[in-house]
């Protein structure tokens, strides 16, 4: 069964390493490249943390952890547990058990948790549509989020990102021109039809 770490337990930590059974997945997560890159400064990271949900096996003052490395803005040597939820499992769980909790959190983030390298122009505007100011202001310290700092987040350049928003609203526009065409047709047949 698994469990909160107490506050008062967490003080007592003294060491926090990945756990033996989980370190090839932590491997695997320090290896991946991902479309966003850590391209934020270390004041933006810190508003995006540094709370974390940490899954560990818990003996004396030493915390294993099983998965919660798998986070963009996750560092070994800079866990803040006051700030972190820990989630203790059983200090007798398995290899198996193990292994599988670490891979499964891992290939969720890193390969389902993903957009795709098209999508970023949608995405960018998604962003500045529907975060709220505040949160906008607390994130990015700015009202809007800029295509320049976008594209500094990620692997690919501003024009890149202002050429798929223009795509975009070109499509878009498209698409309702069609439905235009298709109403005026419709009200046509149907006056023909009378």
């Amino acid at each position: 069964m698994v469990s909160l770490l107490h506050k008062k337990y967490a003080r007592r930590i003294r060491k926090v390493s990945i756990h033996p059974y989980a370190e090839a997945a932590w491997r695997f997560t320090n290896k991946t490249q991902y479309l966003f890159s850590s391209g934020l400064t270390a004041i933006e990271q810190i508003r995006f943390g540094p709370q974390q949900t940490l899954h560990a096996i818990h003996k004396s003052d030493t915390l294993q952890l099983i998965s919660g490395f798998e986070s963009a803005f996750f560092d070994l040597g800079n866990i803040q547990l006051d700030d972190s939820i820990v989630i203790v499992h059983p200090s007798a769980s398995s290899q198996a058990y193990i292994g599988s909790h670490a891979w499964k959190a891992v290939i969720s983030k890193s390969l389902f948790g993903s957009i795709t390298e098209d999508s970023l122009g949608a995405t960018f505007d998604s962003i500045n549509e529907l975060m709220p100011e505040h949160i906008m202001q607390e994130l990015f310290n700015a009202k809007r989020l800029s295509e320049e700092k976008f594209a500094s987040m990620t692997t690919k350049s501003r024009g890149c990102i202002a050429k798929q928003r223009s795509k975009k609203r070109r499509l878009e526009q498209s698409t309702i021109e069609a439905k235009d065409t298709k109403s005026v047709l419709t009200m046509v047949l149907e006056s023909l039809h009378e």
